[in-house]
């Protein structure tokens, strides 16, 4: 007799089929058995989801056809969907996940609203409790990921809030406008703690490095800042590029600097030395973001050109051209294990790619407004958007 991972037998003993609960069936991928019993069971049966999340997982698409078809809003309910989709995720079958997104399935468990203009930036905290975001109203504003609450909502920028960032022990949230400074707030209570004043145009971009003793920006002014996270004095200034820098990445091991800029140049600079390591050129038209995969091995930037690179960050050498996306890419991000790429855009879609192929993996739809930028949560399950509808949405990944 053999048995499936339910540990419930597949055949008795005499190569007979035997009378299957539905979701041990959906395992074996057999749709000849599935759509047996499906001719039995009732239709208001808790045995749908179980299979349809069993089924998903193993990536048989046929059966996740057959169980939809024959399922009704009782028995797989959106929750339910959004289960079998993160299933297909977490095991990469991209066939079964275009094919439960076009049915309607959903992985976002949280729309947070407040902000009444653009969110421009979201990010998490390190201990994936907190959202931090970023808006054209001028406020930054920390969200409860369990309750969707705003639990603080920090004012004292003037102008639009371009970025926001958690320094890595979550104690502290910088943030950039175009007011031309940058602010680092306490994250607890929501105090400010220091004004950064020094570039001579818009702040777009700012970031933690890795042991949490720097801040860097990047601004409309054209230069690379660095900063004292804990006293606000300025260290350094990069300068080379000749178009705005949109963005600003650390190194995880907080030797490297990447900038992108309307220059259409990556550049990667020695925080010691000041200088460029690498200017990483393939790019047609203006850079709007970057970032470093954990491993520090690669580069990923976004383009107004509508693909995202993928750069050995060592070489400087170009490894992979990701496309797909149909407007503009503002924002990317690797997810906190290095498994994927996350990229968000003026068409209005979040785009998964697989960072060691180059792969696209599924498309997610659900702002109503362009993406203006996602952030992974540090356990890699969850995805934060901000987009130009005024919120902010938690996607389940895995």
């Amino acid at each position: 007799m053999r048995y499936d991972i339910f540990n419930l037998p597949l055949f008795d003993h005499v190569g007979q089929r035997a009378t299957l609960p539905l979701p041990a069936a959906a395992t074996t991928g057999d749709t000849e058995i599935v759509a047996s019993l499906l001719k039995v069971i009732p239709k208001v049966n808790e045995q749908y989801s179980d299979a349809l999340h069993a089924a998903s997982s193993k990536g048989y698409l046929e059966v996740v056809q057959l169980l939809l078809k024959a399922g009704t809003p009782v028995n797989i309910t959106a929750e339910y969907l959004g289960s079998a989709l993160k299933a297909a995720l977490r095991h990469g079958h991209d066939q079964v996940v275009k094919y439960l997104v076009d049915a309607g399935a959903s992985s976002n468990p949280h729309t947070f609203k407040g902000h009444t203009d653009v969110v421009s930036a979201v990010t998490f905290s390190p201990d994936s409790q907190l959202v931090a975001s970023g808006s054209g109203d001028t406020t930054v504003r920390l969200w409860d990921i369990k309750t969707g609450a705003a639990r603080h909502r920090l004012k004292g920028h003037t102008d639009w809030v371009r970025t926001v960032a958690f320094s890595p022990d979550g104690q502290l949230v910088a943030s950039g406008s175009d007011d031309k400074t940058i602010r680092l707030w306490d994250a607890k209570t929501g105090a400010a703690r220091h004004t950064l004043k020094g570039h001579i145009g818009w702040v777009q971009a700012v970031a933690f490095s890795p042991d949490g003793q720097l801040v860097t920006s990047g601004s409309e002014d054209e230069t690379i800042r660095l900063w004292d996270a804990k006293t606000g004095a300025a260290r350094h200034t990069f300068e080379g590029h000749t178009g705005r820098v949109w963005t600003v990445a650390f190194s995880p091991d907080g030797q490297l600097v990447a900038s992108g800029s309307g220059d259409t140049t990556v550049r990667l600079w020695d925080i010691k030395t000041g200088t460029a390591r690498h200017t990483l050129k393939g790019h047609t038209d203006r850079l709007r973001t970057v970032a470093f995969s954990p491993d520090g091995q690669l580069v990923a930037s976004g383009s107004v050109d509508i693909t995202i690179r993928l750069w050995d960050a060592e070489t400087g050498a170009a490894r992979h051209t990701l496309e797909g996306h149909t407007g503009w890419v503002r924002t990317v991000a690797f997810s906190p294990d290095g498994q994927l790429v996350a990229s968000g855009s003026n068409d209005k879609t979040i785009r998964l790619w697989d960072a060691k192929t180059g792969a696209a993996r599924c498309t997610f739809e659900d702002h109503t407004g362009v993406f203006r930028e996602v952030a992974f949560s540090p356990d890699s399950q969850l995805v934060a958007s901000g987009s130009e509808d005024k919120t902010v949405i938690l996607w389940a990944v895995y």
